[in-house]
């Protein structure tokens, strides 16, 4: 609505028709009395004049009664034209599929409103202002109302912001609205009142859900193309999850962030958003989510698993194995091989390159750094030549998404800050496998800003840990709650995921290390006992020995 234009709501007051041509009605009035009063005065002093100005008199008498009748005439005239525009406007707002009111500073209602805004709220009582009407169907949105009405008369903030910062949708019994606001402003930009319009938007959400639905569907399908394993040991482990959190209650911030950030990375945005919304109200630390809040989001992340669970089908316990080592094998048995080199080559089929979950993991770091409007950044491999059980290592790898989370939310900077440090403005990951003397262990390596320890002791401090020495602060990293972000995002900033990745990696028998320089980067090193891989090069030497 232009600044200074009139309220449309308000021009279709009686009172305001009223007085739509007062200008034109006083003229008439004035000039009834005028010509009265030359009557009189004719009439008076009839004897001192001489014929010629009796004559003007009656002249300027008859002049201004026929002025004063095309004046009354105009205005009869106009007031139809109000009238006849009134009634259209009326027929507009009791047909338009819209709910408006007008409201001004004290948030009462003014001027007409719209036949769909009664329909859907009632009438509102007499004095109730416009957070008491709504708030009757929805008390959040008025509660937030309320307050946001009184910041936009504060004049405290621009406009716009205080605008932006009211509630733009409201519930009625089943049913979504969309409320939007419209300042009304005199010709200096000074706030008179504001035209509140109210959409239903019930079907718009069910259309969009579905549409969701479907996107989220196409996204697990060009998952399980591009790689069906990793996606199959994906669903199985969030099925564990959940299985676990029926059981163990005291985890469940862990497990809801490891099922949140799997679930965001495999395009299964429902249940991901679902978990982020059952943190948030998560307030204090230890507490836990209702049976009824997990019941829920239980039921959204079933509803995906039938809907994928057509297409995948049931894999669990199946081993992929190509006609090549099954030749293989096949030969080994037929040649006699010793016992313990066909019980290692059997073993073995079980296996699969670290190379490909180590892919897996950098294809999660591109995907999230595309989320955070990031550069993808660059990833170096090195499987060290080991074989790993994928079934072994599900939830270990479950856990390392939040390695991979801290590493490019927080770790690498933004493009302009990277190269304001003198940095490529595309940062760089290293993920590696190896052995060292009777251990495995795998590692991500970035080139960031590193740990931020300040925060991390003041987050610790906050929590009742120590904080004195690095030990300690290395220990906190690990502690539920201690996060460098002040605010938590859908990626980031609950300060338990390291735990969760800690935990996983202890339940193997195994133990996390972090190695950080502040501008330079991190690295994050989790050592497992030397039996959860095989060297690529025993087998490759088995088959030697069996050609």
């Amino acid at each position: 609505m232009q600044s200074g234009s009139p309220d449309p709501l308000d021009v279709l007051q009686p009172r305001r028709l009223r007085r739509a041509a007062p200008a034109s009605l006083r003229r008439a009035r004035l000039i009834v009395f005028f010509s009265l009063a030359l009557s009189a005065a004719s009439a008076g002093f009839v004897p001192l004049l001489v014929w010629p100005g009796r004559y003007v008199i009656a002249l300027l008498s008859v002049g201004t009664l026929g002025l004063a009748f095309l004046f009354e005439r105009a205005n009869d005239r106009m007031r139809a034209a109000l009238e006849a525009r009134n009634a259209a406007l009326r027929e507009v707002l009791d047909n338009v599929g819209q709910g408006f009111v007008c409201a001004d500073r004290d948030g009462q209602l003014v001027g007409d409103r719209s036949a769909a805004a009664e329909q859907w709220f009632g009438a509102p009582a007499a004095g109730q202002p416009l957070w008491g009407w709504l708030g009757r169907h929805d008390a959040a949105f008025g509660d937030a109302a309320q307050v946001g009405w009184v910041a936009l008369w504060e004049g405290v903030l621009p406009l716009e912001l205080c605008l932006d910062q009211l509630p733009p949708r409201m519930a009625r019994s089943g049913a979504s609205f969309g409320v939007e606001y419209r300042p009304v402003t005199d010709v200096a930009g000074a706030l008179l009142r504001v035209v509140v319009v109210i959409t239903d938007i019930t079907q718009l959400l069910v259309t969009e859900r579905a549409e969701r639905r479907q996107r989220e569907f196409a996204a697990a399908l060009d998952h399980a193309l591009h790689d069906r394993t990793a996606f199959v040991q994906f669903v199985e482990e969030v099925d564990a999850m959940f299985a676990r959190l029926s059981v163990a209650p005291q985890d469940a911030g862990r497990i809801l962030h490891t099922v949140k950030g799997n679930c965001a990375l495999f395009g299964v945005r429902s249940v991901a958003e679902a978990c982020h919304r059952l943190e948030s109200g998560l307030h204090e630390p230890g507490a836990l989510p209702t049976p009824e809040a997990v019941a829920e989001l239980r039921a959204k992340w079933d509803d995906f698993r039938g809907r994928v669970g057509a297409v995948l089908g049931e894999r669990t316990g199946i081993i992929d194995l190509d006609r090549c080592r099954y030749t293989e094998l096949l030969d080994a048995t037929r040649a006699g091989v010793p016992h313990d080199q066909l019980y290692r080559m059997v073993t073995a089929l079980a296996f699969e390159s670290a190379a490909l979950p180590l892919a897996r993991v950098a294809d999660q770091a591109r995907a999230l750094a595309r989320r955070l409007g990031r550069p993808s950044p660059e990833v170096h491999l090195d499987d060290g030549g080991l074989l790993v059980d994928p079934e072994a290592w599900r939830e270990l790898w479950a856990g390392f998404v939040h390695v991979v989370r801290n590493a490019v939310d927080h770790g690498l900077e933004s493009a302009d800050h990277r190269e304001a440090r003198g940095k490529r403005a595309r940062g760089t990951l290293w993920l590696a496998m190896g052995r060292v003397e009777d251990r495995v262990f795998v590692e991500l390596v970035d080139d960031g800003q590193g740990v931020d320890w300040d925060r991390v002791a003041e987050r610790a401090k906050a929590l009742g840990l120590r904080h004195t020495t690095r030990a300690d602060l290395v220990e906190a990293v690990f502690a539920d709650g201690v996060s460098t972000r002040y605010v938590a995002t859908e990626v980031s900033g609950r300060g338990v995921g390291m735990g969760a990745f800690r935990d996983a990696a202890r339940a193997l028998g195994g133990e996390v290390g972090i190695q950080t320089e502040r501008g330079v980067g991190t690295r994050v090193r989790v050592y497992l006992p030397g039996h959860m891989a095989m060297d690529a090069a025993d087998e490759e030497e088995w088959l030697r020995e069996v050609g």
